[in-house]
């Protein structure tokens, strides 16, 4: 096992945990092994056996290609928990929860490069409505939960551990400097989800389709407040003086959400799959390309934070106009743009 790659993996499990804890006692305790013995497994004077590599993977949720240098042409990803259930649906919440406040933990030294599809997957938690939307609809027509189809979105309430996650992950996320880009279609998949659901009556009263777009105009407000402060909205405070935070706008089509968080015990990357999952992986090579995708996209598109305002109005109204399509649809069954 190469010295200087267990090195790098168990200095990136040791941040992991808070700075009061002995990294040395957590490891000798985890390997069941002496206080010496860890302090030579961390310097990498003696190496650990492939048992023990595991152990660590496991537990602090890394993974094993920091032992391989030549790995950079097979990246090893963990996407939670197949969901097939209702527990498992609750557990993909606590997932998302866990995430979050590991993050939260490293906020002062992280970073968080985010090329968005549709809108950031953590403004969902900042409106309840829409929380409840996203839930309702991922659960029945994504998932296909069979508790699900026997009720329409007016008769769903929020379970108590979303509901819980809405606090968390909102308040985390606050807190994480960024760098986000949009696109004008940001927000095409959550209209077309509102429509769709409108359509087939599992959305019954207007009032609802209407509070639904009402959160959407509120997020254009928002995301336009943080643009202009150059810092993140913070729903406790109700004003944009969290972390820092640029805006990019990009007319090209991303095709995916990706995410890299820069840190310096090193990166992790987060992809989107089957419409509202996640995959992770820290392979170092894997990140790298990630990020430079994601730099190759920022150099195609305009900066529309603490400048270019005329730019920022623009796109905001563009949103906005999108927003309003749906609203008449809803009210007087006008065509969409969409």
């Amino acid at each position: 096992m190469d010295r200087s790659a267990q090195v790098l993996f168990l200095e990136h499990a040791r941040s992991r945990l808070p700075q009061r804890i002995q990294w040395a006692e957590e490891l000798a305790e985890l390997l069941s092994i002496g206080i010496d013995s860890a302090y030579r497994r961390i310097r990498g004077e003696t190496a650990l056996t492939f048992n023990e590599a595991v152990s660590v993977s496991r537990k602090y949720d890394i993974s094993l290609d920091y032992l391989f240098k030549e790995g950079n042409e097979r990246v090893e990803f963990d996407a939670g928990k197949p969901i097939r259930t209702l527990a498992d649906y609750a557990e993909y919440t606590k997932r998302v929860v866990d995430r979050m406040l590991d993050l939260e933990k490293q906020r002062e030294d992280l970073h968080m490069y985010y090329a968005a599809m549709d809108f950031p997957l953590f403004y969902i938690y900042q409106m309840p409505e829409m929380a409840r939307l996203k839930t309702y609809y991922w659960a029945r027509s994504i998932i296909g939960i069979p508790e699900f189809q026997r009720f329409v979105l007016d008769d769903f309430e929020l379970p108590p551990e979303r509901e819980a996650a809405r606090q968390v992950v909102s308040q985390a996320y606050a807190g994480i400097p960024g760098t986000e880009i949009w696109t004008p279609m940001c927000f095409y998949g959550t209209l077309k989800q509102i429509q769709f659901l409108w359509d087939t009556g599992l959305i019954k009263s207007r009032d609802l389709a209407l509070s639904l777009l009402a959160e959407l105009d509120m997020l254009t407000d928002r995301l336009w407040a943080q643009a202009e402060a150059g810092r993140k909205w913070v729903p406790s405070k109700n004003a944009a003086v969290g972390a820092p935070f640029r805006l990019f706008l990009s007319e090209l089509s991303l095709g995916n959400n990706g995410v890299v968080l820069e840190h310096p015990s090193g990166p992790r990357t987060f992809l989107s799959y089957n419409t509202f999952n996640f995959i992770e992986t820290s392979q170092p090579a894997f990140a790298e390309t990630t990020m430079a995708w994601i730099q190759q996209v920022c150099s195609r598109s305009t900066e529309i934070s603490s400048v270019a305002k005329a730019e920022r109005d623009r796109y905001v109204a563009k949103l906005k106009r999108q927003v309003e399509s749906i609203r008449q649809y809803v009210v007087d069954d006008q065509e969409t743009l969409l």
